[in-house]
């Protein structure tokens, strides 16, 4: 699996384009990421922009990083993780999913709505590892958070599914429809990003500032409405 921080400009690539090149090879897939944080497609894309504006307001010092993506990303998670909205049973999902989909609508339902039931930061937890790919090691690192605390949230945040599903399926059979709709996810919100428009945006210190309440999670977050 492709994993993002694999892009990022070392301290000794980075030039006077760093922030350029960080943000377009980066915006989408963190876009992706946090919309399985905080459900609404927009709301990750604002979350994600702020995070790249307040790096561009201190590229000075973020240049000279090794992996100045990871300390967008935490800044990202930290504010999706935080960012509190009323929760309900999705309904009507994904009626209108494209027909090439390569997995069936019900399974990722199925999925987002055990995901939907889960606090922030296990939401956090479970786009990491699942989405990303992210050793406990990594999620620790990116949640601020010991290895332990790390794994217990992972573990936590995976019982939703195993209690629905563990009597008759295999783990890993459930660790794949799992992964697969999560991805599928964070795929179809990445991929429809005007990555150019947000850049402007970031430079300028226009990024949204969403706010820390909002209405239920929506039907297809990785659609604009």
């Amino acid at each position: 699996m492709r994993r993002m921080d694999d892009t990022e400009p070392s301290a000794g690539a980075v030039d006077g384009g760093g922030f350029t090149r960080l943000f377009r090879a980066e915006y989408p897939s963190i876009v992706g990421l946090i919309i399985v944080v905080v459900g609404d497609r927009a709301v990750a894309e604002d979350l994600t922009q702020d995070a790249f504006r307040k790096a561009h307001q201190r590229w000075d010092r973020l240049a000279g990083y090794e992996r100045p993506g990871a300390w967008v990303r935490r800044v990202a998670l930290n504010e999706a993780t935080s960012w509190h909205r009323p929760r309900r049973r999705e309904a009507k999902a994904l009626r209108r999913l494209d027909t090439t989909r390569t997995i069936d609508a019900p399974e990722i339902a199925e999925v987002w709505e055990a995901v939907a039931q889960l606090p922030g930061q296990q939401r956090a937890a479970v786009a990491l590892f699942y989405v990303e790919d992210r050793t406990t090691a990594e999620i620790a690192e990116l949640l601020g958070c010991s290895e332990s605390t790390a794994r217990s949230t992972s573990t936590a945040a995976a019982r939703p599914w195993n209690d629905c599903w563990g009597r008759r399926l295999p783990m890993a059979t459930i660790d794949d429809r799992v992964g697969r709709a999560l991805r599928h996810v964070a795929d179809q919100a990445a991929a429809g990003t005007d990555t150019e428009q947000a850049l402007t945006a970031a430079r300028s210190g226009d990024a949204a500032c969403p706010p820390r309440s909002g209405s239920a999670w929506p039907r297809q977050p990785w659609r604009r409405s």
